[in-house]
């Protein structure tokens, strides 16, 4: 993607229609089981469904900076040994997330 938000392939537009498409159109949201085939603009001037992806997009948001939380150690070493060595290859990485047992 391109970032956290300003573009249409941004981080924050794919997740703003996936929550979109979450309440509206895949049958898990404020319309149950009901298509609606209108553009995302026109969707979100319902205050309803705006105000319930907003909330579907504040609780991921909220999870998401948990998530990097409970992991800061990690990502911060992870970071270090970028900055030294540019790269990580897939040993590094799954070690780093506890997946595989450094060697000795």
């Amino acid at each position: 993607s391109s970032g956290a938000g300003g573009t249409q392939a941004s981080d924050l537009a794919q997740a703003t229609r996936l929550a979109i498409a979450i309440e509206t159109r895949l049958g898990l949201g404020h319309h149950e089981q009901l298509w609606l085939d209108q553009p995302d603009h026109l969707t979100l001037q319902n205050q309803t469904v705006y105000a319930k992806v907003r909330r579907r997009l504040s609780k991921a948001e909220a999870r998401a900076a948990q998530i990097l939380k409970e992991r800061r150690e990690v990502l911060d070493a992870m970071a270090r040994t970028l900055v030294e060595q540019r790269e990580l290859d897939e040993p590094q990485l799954l070690r780093a997330f506890g997946l595989l047992k450094a060697m000795p």
